[in-house]
């Protein structure tokens, strides 16, 4: 009843038999389709199989909803996005049943959804649904995911902070946190979230590192810092024995908007400061191992589209 077909690297099992819709599932693995196409044949040999039931019951907004449950219960970082644009997933798509939501249900969301955001938003929101879908697959072998394609996406980034006008923003910024938090950015290659979670047990001042136990990646790391890093840490230490910081992560994103648009400095984030500090480490003739080991990237690709290198700042290394 069942037949196995190669695609590509994948294998799909498609079962057939009389008086029942066709069955189709593709798989990684092998052995998962097997056991699928058994599965389903022994439900359909009992008597038991329905696969139109109990997936036509179940709208997309149900189906988000559970996955932000599980989220939270997995206690995932990226809660509030989820969140947020689940939310903006089922304004638009939520009233569907499962056996509606196909290809071109999906493909016009992303037509649309383009127009007013930018790709790798839309590709975020499909990788929602596709998780989602992916857990009812599991629960309801007979459910298959319709094909999503996902819009192209270059985050890459390569902008860089001349010191000239690094001075003239800060000489922008009132507020000493928000001043300290740019330039450790720049001496550390930290984060904003990691930035903020700065406290003073952290830091070893004989050793001259600051350990930071919660990352992106949830991999500890420690930092070596700079004796300008030590001196804005010093400074704040005085003051503080918890977090030595004390603004939000909004706050700092915001005021440092403000300071660029008021020095007149255009596309610039803060977290360009990250990137701006991972050069400058390449420059300073720290080897990609190196780096690594002090921004904490994983993957060494991720890594290579950092180094946007000054000419001018290599030539002071040449004899």
């Amino acid at each position: 009843m069942a037949t196995f077909v190669r695609v590509g690297t994948k294998t799909k099992a498609v079962i057939r038999k009389k008086g029942f819709k066709t069955q189709a599932k593709t798989f990684l693995k092998t052995r998962d389709a097997h056991q699928w196409a058994k599965q389903v044949e022994a439900s359909i040999e009992r008597g038991s199989f329905d696969p139109l039931s109990k997936i036509s019951q179940l709208t997309l907004k149900r189906i988000l909803d559970d996955y932000l449950v599980l989220c939270r219960d997995r206690q995932l970082k990226a809660i509030r996005f989820v969140q947020a644009h689940s939310r903006i997933i089922a304004r638009e798509l939520g009233h569907l049943s499962l056996l509606e939501v196909d290809t071109d249900v999906l493909e016009l969301y992303q037509r649309q959804r383009l127009r007013r955001v930018a790709p790798p938003t839309v590709k975020h929101e499909l990788g929602i649904i596709r998780r989602a879908l992916h857990r009812v697959s599991r629960q309801h072998p007979s459910y298959q995911i319709p094909h999503i394609n996902l819009p192209k996406v270059d985050n890459a980034r390569s902008r860089r902070i001349h010191q000239s006008k690094l001075f003239n923003l800060l000489n922008t910024i009132n507020n000493k946190e928000v001043n300290a938090l740019i330039e450790l950015a720049i001496e550390t290659g930290m984060r904003r979230g990691e930035l903020l979670s700065i406290t003073a047990s952290n830091i070893d001042w004989k050793k001259r590192t600051l350990h930071v136990p919660k990352t992106k990646t949830s991999r500890p790391r420690t930092v070596p810092l700079s004796s300008k890093a030590i001196e804005i840490l010093r400074m704040f230490c005085e003051v503080k024995t918890d977090y030595l910081f004390a603004i939000k992560p909004d706050s700092v994103t915001q005021a440092f908007a403000r300071a660029c648009k008021k020095s007149g400095i255009q596309n610039l984030r803060f977290h360009d400061l990250r990137h701006e500090a991972t050069s400058r480490f390449f420059e300073q003739g720290f080897s990609m191992m190196e780096v690594a080991t002090i921004t904490g990237h994983q993957d060494p690709r991720m890594l290579r589209r950092y180094p946007h290198l000054d000419a001018s700042r290599l030539a002071l290394r040449l004899n």
